[in-house]
């Protein structure tokens, strides 16, 4: 077999272990391979052990559960923890030589290692991480086993579909499938993480948790639209981290500041504080919210 011919099979092997899925025309064009070759290779891979998996589509897919293909794995591949720390070693080292920028660039190219930068020695805390970042990465579900809730103050199974990491990866954005709501999960809660061989069924349902200004979080972010006087403006770039054109102008002793947020709770209590100084433009919620407070407050005097 010559060079070129095991080079071709390599980068088809590689393109069939990814998490996107190709045709085999477009296989053919990246790779510059007739159709016919490409089927020879599938057969070759085949006979010397490889799982390969086709679809209805008419996509074609390495199994990595084959047998073969683990042992390559675990003979010639870092682990994801392994190549995130080698990462770390490497971009640590001052004066830079041509070799570890290379390297660098090679570890970039076959690890995703920017989904996951921080690994926490507890045991099975990095079980359940690594798991879900193989989850994540290769859009399978999978089964929270005894998940322990705050919420409900239950111990239960979930089954999910985990889509993003949050909050410096110690917890895992994911839709759960029978109650079909996306939630954030804290992996410490999870009791194990079992990736099952189902892809997801639900990746248009998938939506990320946003973080307001006053560090609510939620599904959907409220448009909100306040006037404030020098006063409460100058506080307000003191406390919080204002995004570009968020503050304007309003004559020279007043800003509007037009923002979005997660939940009424957080802005509301800055604006109760400083209620001779802010004016409440534009969100009804947010007014009841402070109305409501705010005759609590005179029924407990």
């Amino acid at each position: 077999m010559s060079l070129n011919k095991f080079e071709r099979q390599l980068q088809l092997m590689l393109l069939l272990t990814q998490n996107r899925k190709y045709p085999i025309e477009e296989i053919g064009e990246k790779l510059g391979l007739s159709s016919r070759s490409i089927y020879r290779y599938l057969d070759f891979f085949e006979e010397y052990g490889f799982k390969v998996e086709k679809n209805k589509s008419g996509i074609y897919r390495l199994d990595k559960e084959s047998e073969f293909f683990k042992r390559i794995t675990e003979l010639i591949h870092f682990t994801e923890d392994e190549a995130i720390t080698l990462k770390k070693i490497l971009e640590g080292i001052p004066n830079k030589t041509i070799a570890i920028n290379h390297l660098l660039s090679k570890l970039s190219r076959l690890y995703d290692l920017n989904l996951m930068e921080n690994i926490i020695s507890d045991e099975q805390f990095a079980k359940n991480q690594q798991a879900l970042y193989q989850a994540v990465k290769e859009g399978r579900q999978c089964l929270f086993k005894g998940y322990n809730s705050s919420n409900s103050s239950t111990t239960s199974d979930r089954l999910v579909e985990p889509f993003a990491f949050t909050a410096g990866n110690t917890e895992v954005r994911a839709f759960e499938v029978y109650a079909k709501v996306n939630k954030t999960y804290k992996i410490t809660r999870i009791g194990e993480v079992v990736v099952l061989q189902t892809n997801w069924d639900f990746r248009p349902f998938h939506k990320k948790a946003y973080t307001d200004a006053f560090h609510f979080s939620g599904d959907n972010l409220i448009p909100v639209k306040l006037r404030l006087d020098r006063f409460a403006t100058n506080l307000l770039k003191e406390e919080i981290i204002l995004q570009e054109d968020e503050l304007i102008p309003d004559g020279e002793e007043h800003w509007i500041y037009n923002t979005q947020i997660c939940n009424v709770k957080g802005i509301g209590r800055f604006i109760m504080g400083l209620s001779n100084h802010i004016q409440i433009i534009e969100n009804q919620e947010l007014k009841d919210f402070i109305k409501e407070e705010m005759l609590k407050g005179l029924a407990s005097i």
